[in-house]
């Protein structure tokens, strides 16, 4: 089962490079590096775990014993996890930095994401030097180092999730469109930070639980791969640019009796007094910038233009005038 879901997770993932590739987001080359080495380091993780089920169960076919021949057991869980837990607990903490300005929140975060992909990387060099031949032997001598990996791994994300859903719930602008944006940001990120939250929560309590069954390999594979994943969704699920700039605004274009209001912008008013007519424009543009927001002058992702431009013009000329 285990397999299963790492390799079904796997597909998912490609498809998500697939999309951001094929996107119009206009990322810089560090953010391009991390998603492709994200990427492979997945598809070099589903290669081994692989070579072990292929092992497993069907060279070692009739013989039970094998079954507990860890392999690259070490490598395929612990190590390969402890790297992209990292690079997406650290991306979610860029992030959090630029909506929240906060270098206490960040820390924090940073320094909780680095403890457990140290004890997770601990425990994979701790496997590869026991017995590789006998899981219950890895299991017994690296309880502590792997509880420590996965209640930091849990700690943090559970602190990432809660962090973005309060920063991002502070920044409504009032805008019906906007705050509709946002909400699903906040619903998205709750989503993303909890399921891996609730995975290694999972695979914590199976380890410590039951250790003498191989219960826990099945959320310990998933891990890595969901981890990966919340990093393209939330990436792919960046708002695209919505409408283009309407820079020159010009009084001739309107005239009385042709405009219509609502065809030009988000919402448009107009009001004709004397002759004249006052048209007010709000607009909403989204840009496909990474922090989806403006904050304190950084990451200008979403702008929001008030322009009023006046036209006045004459009544028509009766007889009399003339």
């Amino acid at each position: 089962m285990g397999y299963q879901f790492n390799w079904a997770l796997f597909g998912v993932l490609t498809t998500q490079v697939y999309l951001y590739q094929t996107s119009s987001f206009q990322d810089g080359w560090a953010l391009h590096l991390v998603v492709w080495f994200s990427y492979l380091l997945e598809c070099f993780q589903i290669a081994m775990a692989t070579h072990d089920s292929y092992k497993q169960l069907a060279v070692s076919w009739g013989q039970p014993a094998l079954l507990h021949n860890g392999w690259f057991v070490w490598l395929t869980m612990p190590i390969c996890t402890a790297i992209t837990s990292l690079i997406a607990q650290c991306f979610y903490a860029w992030r959090i930095y630029i909506l929240s300005d906060s270098s206490v929140l960040t820390g924090a975060i940073v320094l909780l994401s680095f403890m457990q992909s140290g004890a997770g990387l601990a425990s994979g060099i701790e496997s590869a030097l026991l017995d590789g031949k006998d899981t219950s032997n890895i299991t017994t001598n690296t309880s502590t180092v792997v509880t420590v990996w996965l209640t930091g791994t849990a700690a943090c994300d559970i602190l990432i999730f809660t962090a973005m859903a309060y920063c991002l719930s502070r920044s409504r602008t009032g805008f019906k469109g906007t705050d509709k944006l946002l909400n699903k940001i906040i619903l998205l990120v709750i989503e993303t930070g909890l399921a891996t939250a609730v995975v290694a929560v999972i695979e914590l309590a199976l380890f410590v639980g039951i250790p003498d069954r191989h219960y826990y390999v099945v959320p310990a594979l998933m891990l890595s791969k969901l981890y990966t994943n919340s990093l393209l969704v939330i990436l792919n699920n960046r708002p695209r640019r919505k409408c283009a700039d309407c820079s020159n605004v010009h009084s001739s274009q309107f005239s009385p009796g042709t405009f219509s209001p609502g065809a030009f912008g988000v919402r448009s008013t107009m009001m004709d007094t004397m002759g004249s007519i006052q048209v007010s424009v709000d607009r909403e543009t989204y840009g496909d910038q990474l922090a989806m927001i403006s904050l304190n002058g950084k990451e200008d992702t979403h702008t929001r233009d008030k322009m009023s431009t006046r036209a006045s013009t004459r009544s028509r000329p009766t007889e009399d005038d003339v």
